[in-house]
């Protein structure tokens, strides 16, 4: 069939509205299903890239470094100091040496090498490490003692009575931590930090 002025010999035309409609719906849903595709594609690399920036801080790696090798650490002590492997002191609180300490400085002292001893970030990182370890030798330390104290004094009483007494949980006495175990910690940060900057930089 052949066309004249734009129609066809039987008279039907491609511009009619059944046709315009059927493109129209067709070029939007092809700009929908583009947007999607485009919004995806940007939220990849949006999440890509802030994996990516937490997997190369290096004040963030030094600081889990420091409290994993403090946490080994102690656990090996403890294993040596009472012949007994205790696999909870690898997360467990308490113990030589303080890997509170460990990471707080570690993160401060990597803060200072990033971002310089004098700046702001460093100031802040060194006053929350101060606080922390002030309170784990203060307050954590003492609650420790008296968990101490609380579970003797139970185990005392259950054995003095006739009914059987029982505690539905045994009081955490690892808790804080002495002067040398917090001062363990705190050259264990800085060591690490040390490393870290030179080293593995």
């Amino acid at each position: 069939m052949t066309c004249h002025g734009g129609r066809e010999a039987d008279g039907y035309s491609i511009f009619n509205p059944q046709t315009v409609k059927w493109f129209a719906g067709f070029y939007v849903s092809h700009r929908v299903c583009y947007n999607k595709r485009q919004k995806e594609e940007g939220a990849e690399v949006v999440n890509l890239s802030v994996v990516s920036a937490i997997l190369t801080n290096r004040i963030l790696i030094t600081g889990i470094a420091g409290w994993a090798i403090a946490q080994l650490l102690k656990t090996i002590i403890y294993a040596l100091v009472n012949r007994s492997l205790d696999l909870s002191r690898l997360t467990g609180d308490g113990g030589m040496p303080s890997s509170h300490s460990a990471i707080v400085t570690s993160v401060a002292v990597m803060t200072g090498f990033e971002c310089g001893f004098d700046s702001a970030f460093f100031a802040i990182a060194a006053v929350i490490a101060l606080v922390v370890m002030h309170d784990a030798m203060g307050v954590r330390l003492e609650t420790g003692k008296q968990a101490q104290v609380i579970n003797e004094m139970f185990e005392l009483l259950d054995r003095l009575s006739e009914e059987t007494l029982s505690m539905d949980v045994k009081l955490k006495e690892f808790v804080g931590h002495t002067p040398l175990q917090v001062a363990a910690g705190c050259i264990l940060g800085i060591i690490v930090a040390y490393l870290g900057e030179n080293y593995f930089g």
